[in-house]
């Protein structure tokens, strides 16, 4: 499930230029931001797999504060 979600939220991420901002900005990044927030889970499945993801992925959800 953490490869699909982390699937999901790459594709919204390489595409966010393509996306219309408010799709970006009121959809995607706060869904991706929450995901990854509040799962642990998803945190820990990514580290040992970063070479599967996007540097674009990778910067995205290391802007994350997890406070």
């Amino acid at each position: 499930m953490s490869e699909a979600i982390l699937a999901l939220i790459e594709h919204a991420t390489v595409q966010r230029k393509n996306l219309p901002t408010d799709q970006w900005e009121n959809c995607w990044l706060p869904y991706s931001r929450e995901r990854w927030k509040k799962s642990t889970e998803l945190r820990r499945f990514f580290s040992p797999n970063r070479n599967w993801y996007t540097n674009d992925l990778a910067s995205v959800i290391g802007s994350f504060d997890l406070d």
